[in-house]
């Protein structure tokens, strides 16, 4: 909206970012914002019924760079997640995911990622809102295991809806679009690395596209593909997308807004 002006806050907080997508979004009509790990996140773009309509019958395409990253490494991974997660993760093969809860040592929810198994050693938790790395960080303290954590160089998008396989397959092809739900895939864009995974936050038809490298030069003129352009065509799809990455809204609980999304005292 040209002139249009948003102020995110009234004091200067070093400690909060924008995810390398906010630009594109704020340009393209983001209403409102809230902080998901120490992140803006784009909230709302305008009538909630309006969008409720376009996942429905076309496809949205959120950024979800707030949905931060903490990477588990090392030869001691597999058992290191075993220990950190309450389920069993025996049968998570490299290339799945799985949803989790990370809780604390009486049992209640501390966060609740989707877990990425990207190979035999490595492990992406994808993070709902809290400091799941230095919760990792103090269990692998006393864990006594050969393990690394730390966040990876990885900014997530979502694209969901009835249309997000038509999206997705003129953008990377049959392969990615032919995913499995809860499974992902290493592939690239016009030289972006990319993982892509079969997951998202609504019960409708969706996919996560993490890039991997922000230091890739995005063209200036980003631009949010919107439901309006729900009539186009696949190749029209591919060109707008290729211009274009946003931010995840997540709406798995009911209670977002009590600094973690799973609220207090939840017992697992």
């Amino acid at each position: 909206m040209k002139g249009r002006s948003i102020v995110l806050l009234g004091v200067l907080d070093q400690s909060l970012e924008k995810s390398p997508f906010f630009d594109c979004a704020h340009r393209d009509g983001a209403a409102s914002y809230i902080v998901l790990n120490h992140m803006f996140m784009p909230y709302r773009y305008g009538d909630q019924t309006e969008e409720y309509w376009a996942l429905v019958n076309d496809a949205t395409l959120w950024d979800v760079a707030a949905e931060r990253q903490v990477e588990i490494t090392g030869p001691d991974a597999e058992p290191f997640m075993e220990l950190l997660v309450p389920r069993s993760l025996k049968n998570c093969a490299p290339g799945q995911c799985r949803y989790v809860v990370i809780t604390d040592n009486d049992g209640y929810i501390l966060n609740d990622p989707v877990l990425n198994r990207l190979d035999r050693h490595r492990y992406w938790l994808s993070a709902a809102d809290s400091d799941l790395l230095l919760w990792a960080k103090g269990v692998a303290c006393f864990a006594g295991m050969d393990v690394r954590i730390e966040e990876p160089e990885a900014a997530p998008i979502q694209i969901q809806g009835n249309k997000s396989r038509d999206i997705i397959m003129s953008l990377l092809g049959d392969k990615v679009a032919g995913l499995k739900y809860y499974h992902l895939i290493e592939t690239d864009l016009d030289g972006m690395p990319l993982v892509v995974t079969r997951t998202g936050w609504s019960g409708d038809l969706g996919y996560e596209i993490y890039l991997r490298d922000l230091a890739f030069n995005l063209p200036s003129n980003l631009l949010i593909w919107r439901p309006t352009h729900g009539d186009s065509k696949n190749n029209e799809y591919a060109a707008l997308l290729r211009e274009a990455f946003s931010d995840r809204l997540w709406l798995g609980v009911s209670n977002l807004l009590r600094g973690d999304e799973s609220g207090d005292g939840t017992p697992a």
